[in-house]
């Protein structure tokens, strides 16, 4: 049979496994996961089906015992996924203050969800990569990117942080994160998978900013996090914790899964003379000294373009 090295060391491994000095001293008999990955969309008709069926057959009889046969078909759309929670899923060993549950009903689709304090040193855990650089991936669900140390909002938190560290936790509406999963145990947080700070962005960087000042040590902080991985409930506590202060309805319209999927990496793709940019969150690109303002685009501007060439040809 015609293989190329990688299959062979797969089928040297697998007969190993099968020999009789190793397949007898197996607890029990192993299980089989078939994955066809691709690019595009996962094919749903029935002589497609009947395709996995019938290969899921003949694995089940070709003689080696498995004690499960699971053929899955991945499509771009769960590839992307995927890759955006590889980003994401990372272990801390984060020390809490104070935990309480939040009560929730059960038919909200949220696995489970608690506030708890901390000190901000330890919040930094869950911000900073092992390099030191900010993780800013963890802000891909939130309507808005970092808006600068400049302005009213963030210069307050930071005069906060300077001037009277101990009134932050009282002054500061705190941070909520939407994660697929955590585990805690007693006072600590040990795993979080695919966090997202869906409201607290200008609070997390303006900590991550003044992460090296000696009030940090001063600061503690309130912190939601929620367990869900239902969109359409993530999509609501987006929603719903950003509406204290004016957040226009398009950035809304902008955390759908189309625009972070599709659009976003549909201009990120073309690599022209001038290179657009589809601004998803507002000022998200402020922070990249390479890329100029006239190579950013917003849904709004998209929007306008589209109805001015639609009029346009319509006379």
């Amino acid at each position: 049979m015609t293989e190329n090295s990688k299959i062979k060391d797969f089928r040297d491994i697998k007969d190993f496994i099968y020999s009789e000095k190793i397949i007898s001293k197996l607890e029990k008999i192993p299980s089989i996961y078939l994955y066809y990955v691709s690019t595009g969309i996962e094919p749903t008709d029935e002589n497609f089906k009947g395709n996995l069926k019938l290969l899921n057959k003949e694995l089940t009889e070709c003689g080696y015992f498995f004690e499960n046969v699971e053929v899955n078909v991945l499509g771009g759309r769960q590839l992307i996924k995927f890759c955006r929670e590889l980003e994401n899923k990372f272990e801390v060993q984060m020390n809490i203050i104070d935990i309480f549950p939040l009560i929730v009903d059960s038919k909200a689709d949220v696995k489970k969800a608690y506030a708890f304090t901390c000190n901000a040193s330890e919040f930094l855990k869950i911000l900073q990569k092992e390099d030191g650089t900010l993780r800013r991936s963890l802000f891909n669900d939130n309507v808005r990117d970092y808006l600068g140390a400049n302005g009213a909002v963030n210069s307050e938190i930071e005069k906060t942080i300077t001037d009277t560290p101990e009134m932050f936790l009282l002054c500061n509406n705190g941070i909520t994160i939407v994660c697929s999963d955590f585990e805690q145990v007693r006072d600590k947080l040990v795993k979080i998978e695919n966090p997202q700070i869906v409201n607290g962005c200008q609070t997390s960087n303006s900590l991550f900013n003044l992460k090296d000042t000696l009030n940090i040590t001063k600061v503690q902080l309130l912190v939601r996090l929620i367990s869900t991985e239902n969109l359409s409930i993530s999509n609501k506590i987006v929603r719903g914790t950003n509406k204290q202060n004016q957040v226009l309805d398009e950035a809304f319209e902008a955390t759908l899964i189309f625009h972070q999927e599709t659009l976003e990496p549909f201009f990120l793709a073309f690599d022209n003379d001038v290179k657009i940019y589809y601004e998803r969150r507002a000022k998200q690109y402020n922070n990249d000294p390479l890329i100029n303002k006239t190579q950013i685009v917003n849904l709004r501007v998209l929007t306008q373009t589209f109805v001015a060439i639609g009029l346009l040809f319509d006379f």
